[in-house]
């Protein structure tokens, strides 16, 4: 989204409490609640037993129940992240520095490669996709 506009579609249920740190549970019934943030739309869902406890002035508020399918905003972040690794466009400083934040995850495996000084190979734990890189001179 465009800063400084709204857009008509609503964000996703993000599966957690704001305020307890809970995993919301398909069918637990919840309170949302709009913020609007320099521009952006930010999405809060609140257990419905917790709702009195609003964090601030919400733009709208509703009751609502979390749907069948709850999105893991974290493995959408981890995808993006493993992309960004992969993508060849890249500068090899951001692809660095994502494959760093995916080992601290446990989401990819890093190994020297033998014999050659500045290279890596990167391993995705999930998919088992490789890719060689080169140490940035400033890591």
């Amino acid at each position: 989204m465009v800063p400084g506009t709204l857009t008509s579609q609503i964000p996703p249920c993000t599966g957690v409490c704001a305020l307890s740190g809970k995993r919301l549970e398909p069918g637990d019934p919840i309170t949302v609640a709009l913020f609007l943030k320099d521009g952006f739309v930010e999405r809060v869902d609140i257990l419905r037993n917790n709702s009195g406890n609003l964090p601030g002035e919400p733009w709208a508020v509703w009751q609502a129940t979390v749907p069948a399918e709850v999105p893991n905003p974290t493995a959408t972040a981890e995808m993006a992240l493993t992309e960004v690794v992969f993508s060849e466009d890249t500068p090899a400083e951001v692809r660095w520095d994502a494959c760093q934040r995916l080992v601290r995850k446990r989401k990819m495996a890093l190994s020297r490669v033998p014999k050659q000084d500045g290279l890596f190979l990167a391993r995705c734990a999930e998919t088992g996709r490789e890719v060689i890189l080169r140490v940035p001179t400033n890591a």
